[in-house]
C-alpha cells in the first residue's frame, strides 16, 4: 500500500481521537494536517467531507439505537433546518 494511504489513516485517527475527547474540530484538524503535509486543497477537503459523512452517520445511528434522541424536538427543528440547509 502507498504511504499516502497510511498518512490518511494516521491523520484521521489523531483527528478523531481529539474530536472524540472534545466533541468538535475533526474537520479543522484533518484538513489543516493534510494541507500541512502537502495534500492538494481539493483532495484534503474531499477526504475530510467523505470521512465526516460516515462518522456523523455512525454517531447518529448510535444515538438513535441508545434512545438518546428527542424525536418531538427533531420534528420541531427539522423543517427550519431543511429550509436553512
Amino acid at each position: 500500500m502507498s504511504t499516502d494511504f497510511f498518512l490518511f489513516i494516521v491523520v484521521g485517527f489523531c483527528a478523531q481521537i481529539i474530536d472524540g475527547a472534545l466533541g468538535m474540530a475533526f474537520g479543522v484538524l484533518s484538513t489543516t494536517s493534510l494541507l500541512a503535509l502537502g495534500v492538494p486543497v481539493a483532495n484534503a477537503s474531499a477526504m475530510t467531507h467523505v470521512t465526516e459523512m460516515f462518522t456523523t452517520a455512525a454517531s447518529g445511528i448510535s444515538h438513535a439505537w441508545h434512545r438518546n434522541v428527542d424525536w418531538k424536538l427533531v420534528a420541531r427543528l427539522a423543517p427550519a433546518g431543511m429550509i436553512g440547509g
